[in-house]
């Protein structure tokens, strides 16, 4: 009976043994194959990791810029426009919430400053073409223009006016202002998602659009500064 129980207890040691040998060797292989493809795996799972990042961020490869990301989220929701205050031209203030007015009209918007000599050019010459091309079309009455300054400072009510005359502004249908409160500045710029930074020669650089506030007083489209003509004949299709 011992000779078999010793006989049993090899066996048994002779079986874990080789188990032990199995797992051995498919532990060496699961790690040489790891080092084999573990890399290229990696670079697999960080690939698609960046692109599900750059789909979220493009809004589904519809927009390479954040003006064009802008562009599709304000069509997906409409945005209110917050009520700041501002102060036109003439020195009278007005919520920008409020700029739809009781007939409710559509609004074409531009953010400017007056000392400007690039993009802010494009800005004003796209307004100047659409007031003409509303007024020849007889929708001067429905839509009207506002270019809003973000350099309170130096554009005063009487400096509005100066650059209105510059432009030829009906100024019963294309109004000129800044805010009341230069507290309300960034706030007004989130709203329109405009970044301004100083040039660090007295000037300023940004970014900029042909924003629609619909009947409603929400930001619902933006156009390229340079695409008056798109933004006029969606106008004529609505």
């Amino acid at each position: 009976m011992h000779a078999v129980s010793q006989a049993q207890e090899g066996s048994t040691a002779i079986a874990i043994d080789a188990a032990d040998a199995v797992t051995t060797g498919a532990v060496s292989r699961w790690r040489r194959w790891l080092r084999g493809w573990g890399p290229a795996l990696a670079m697999c799972a960080l690939a698609l990791a960046g692109l599900l990042l750059f789909d979220h961020l493009t809004r589904g490869f519809q927009a390479v810029t954040s003006d064009g990301v802008r562009r599709i989220d304000l069509v997906r929701a409409p945005r209110p426009l917050p009520p700041i205050q501002l102060v036109d031209s003439s020195g009278a203030r007005f919520s920008l919430a409020d700029i739809a007015g009781p007939s409710g009209q559509s609004t074409l918007i531009t953010l400017v400053y007056t000392h400007c000599v690039d993009v802010c050019r494009t800005a004003a010459s796209g307004q100047a073409y659409l007031q003409q091309e509303l007024r020849a079309r007889g929708l001067d009455q429905q839509v009207r223009q506002l270019t809003i300054s973000f350099d309170p400072k130096r554009d005063t009510p009487e400096a509005l006016r100066a650059y209105a005359r510059s432009m030829q502004a009906d100024p019963l249908r294309w109004r000129f202002a800044s805010v009341a409160d230069a507290a309300d500045l960034a706030r007004l710029l989130k709203a329109f998602e405009v970044v301004v930074l100083p040039d660090g020669r007295g000037g300023l650089v940004h970014n900029g659009a042909i924003f629609v506030a619909d009947p409603l007083g929400r930001l619902v489209q933006t156009y390229d500064l340079d695409r008056p003509d798109q933004a006029l004949a969606d106008l004529l299709l609505d």
